[in-house]
């Protein structure tokens, strides 16, 4: 989304917000563990025009929620409802992707010592695609995909489950056996997509929106 401040206020703008219908608050940006607050700085002179400023707001799970913005002498809120877009199951995913042309033919289990350690116990498919593997795993709800962080870092993972403001159940496993992992969630579903076509990595996108760990 695109924040707009007007020519007449030239002050800096504090954003913040939480979920009104539950507990959670909102984050912006990017990265796994995104901030909690957006700040739009002062404008850097007085003949200033509109300012316009790109943001990314983060949500675990669908509700009403409320942004809080903050300036010199006034602090506004703006309510909204945040509802899940595009497939948000693995059927939906496997049928989203049958009808952008791939095959997605299923291939059996998906064998990798490092990913099927730390998600083994979940129900999960393997799909063929001349672009590369897709692997799914379909979770209980929307909460139980989006507390989960996976961390690359060269040639080994992270798998962490949050649970409220605290992480626990840290695995850490090197992998070598897997070409490039990208990974995607939406609504209550974990998509893998192993390897680094151009034209699928933008698919993925489209339809599951910006990977959140990998490659």
């Amino acid at each position: 989304m695109t924040w707009i401040v007007r020519s007449r206020y030239r002050g800096p703008l504090l954003i913040r917000g939480r979920q009104l219908d539950g507990t959670r608050v909102l984050h912006f940006e990017h990265g796994q563990i995104p901030g909690t607050e957006r700040w739009i700085p002062r404008a850097r002179s007085r003949k200033s025009s509109e300012r316009r400023y790109s943001s990314r707001t983060r949500l675990r799970a669908p509700g009403c929620y409320a942004y809080q913005v903050d300036g010199l002498g006034f602090s506004r809120v703006f309510v909204f409802e945040a509802k899940t877009s595009g497939p948000g199951t693995v059927d939906e995913i496997v049928s989203a992707l049958r009808t952008r042309g791939l095959p997605m033919e299923q291939d059996g289990l998906f064998h990798s010592f490092a990913f099927g350690y730390f998600l083994g116990g979940l129900a999960r498919q393997r799909f063929e695609n001349p672009a590369g593997e897709v692997i799914l795993w379909q979770f209980i709800s929307f909460t139980a995909v989006h507390q989960l962080l996976i961390v690359g870092s060269g040639q080994s993972i992270e798998v962490v489950h949050q649970y409220g403001r605290e992480s626990a159940a840290i695995f850490c496993c090197p992998y070598w056996d897997v070409p490039p992992p990208h990974w995607y969630r939406n609504g209550s579903a974990l998509a893998l997509y192993l390897g680094s076509d151009a034209a699928m990595l933008k698919t993925m996108e489209e339809l599951l929106g910006e990977q959140f760990a990998g490659a």
